[in-house]
């Protein structure tokens, strides 16, 4: 699945466009504060616009996803919890250490000028909760399409296909204030048992916090059009960005896409 991802960047400059493929497996979120303002592109699992499963002999559900100009075709076959994916690990494997509750902080970034002065570098006390209550458990087996198009895709990117582990998990993400105040049901992905990365949108259709979109900007030619939640669990430390897509201009003007605040632990590659 192709996704167009521009990158907001000091007002000094011009919003640069490019096009890139949203594979899951290795995405990368600093989290660090003096990174929020950094240029952010992460990843989601490609080929999963269309399902047709059923079920084998031992109960579990499995069938192939995507669609004829996906890049990948994905086989996901549902695991139980503690049930050892192609991969090595089992889901229980890779949730050990990373669920539960932590205190952490949300800071937003200082750049654009545009951005509202009441969040430029605020720092917001976050309470962020983990946890799995039943949720599926998902083999995804990745594989070239071979009836893959890539006539149309202006960047050249077709990604890579690649095996990974699912996991449906709940999240709390709330700020003291309440800003922010999201519980939301998402999906761990990983490819190693160190690693589970999660891609959240949280707007559209809406945040459950008091935090309002339209006040984000202080110039009213830059609209913020979406929220997204990404986060890194690795090891004992997580770590990630809300990231924002803004529309500067109207109909003829440009799109951005970048991180709006950082929270928890720096992670990197």
């Amino acid at each position: 699945m192709l996704l167009r991802h521009l990158s907001i960047l000091a007002v000094s400059l011009p919003l640069a466009a490019c096009v890139i493929d949203k594979g899951n497996d290795d995405s990368s979120t600093t989290a660090a504060t003096d990174t929020a303002t950094d240029t952010a592109t992460s990843d989601e699992p490609t080929g999963t616009a269309s399902n047709s499963s059923s079920a084998d002999d031992t109960g579990a559900t499995t069938g192939e996803t995507g669609l004829p100009n996906n890049p990948c075709i994905d086989t996901p076959t549902v695991l139980a919890v503690d049930e050892p994916s192609p991969l090595g690990f089992s889901a229980a494997e890779l949730l050990a250490g990373k669920l539960g509750q932590r205190s952490t902080t949300l800071t937003f970034a200082g750049e654009p000028t545009t951005l509202s002065d009441d969040l430029k570098n605020k720092q917001l006390p976050l309470t962020l909760d983990l946890r799995h209550e039943g949720g599926e458990v998902r083999f995804i087996d990745a594989e070239p399409n071979p009836d893959y198009d890539d006539s149309g895709n202006e960047s050249g990117l077709g990604g890579e296909c690649t095996d990974r582990l699912e996991v449906d998990v709940e999240i709390d993400f709330v700020t003291a204030a309440k800003e922010f105040d999201e519980h939301r049901q998402a999906t761990l992905t990983a490819t190693t048992v160190e690693r589970a990365d999660l891609r959240l949108e949280l707007a559209p259709p809406g945040l459950m916090g008091s935090l309002d979109p339209t006040t984000v900007y202080s110039d009213p030619a830059w609209v913020l059009t979406a929220l997204e939640l990404d986060g890194i669990w690795q090891g004992s430390a997580a770590g990630g960005s809300v990231l924002n897509e803004v529309h500067v201009g109207g109909d003829n003007g440009t799109v951005g896409f970048g991180p709006l605040a950082a929270w928890g632990d720096p992670i990197g590659l």
